[in-house]
C-alpha cells in the first residue's frame, strides 16, 4: 500500500484508510474499496456494489464472440 499512498500524496490526497480485513478480501472486492476510496476523494458517489448478475450477463455476452479491436477496421 506504500506505493498507493505516495502516488496519493502526489496527488494531494491522504493516505488510503482501508478496512482491518482489506488483505483477506477478494481482488474484485480490493479493487471497489480503492475505486470508492478515490471517487470519495474527488468527491463523486461511491459505487453500491459489485453485481454478480451483471459479471455473469457480461460473461455471457462476450463469449464466443471476437475480439471488436481485431475485427473492427479503423475507416
Amino acid at each position: 500500500m506504500s506505493e498507493l499512498d505516495s502516488a496519493h500524496a502526489t496527488l494531494g490526497l491522504a493516505a488510503y484508510t482501508l478496512p482491518a480485513d482489506f488483505d483477506s478480501l477478494a481482488a474484485a472486492d480490493q479493487l471497489l474499496i480503492l475505486s470508492n476510496l478515490d471517487r470519495i476523494a474527488y468527491r463523486l458517489p461511491p459505487i453500491s456494489g459489485l453485481s454478480p448478475a451483471l459479471d455473469n450477463a457480461a460473461q455471457v455476452a462476450v463469449q464466443g464472440r471476437p475480439d471488436p479491436g481485431r475485427t473492427c477496421r479503423p475507416g
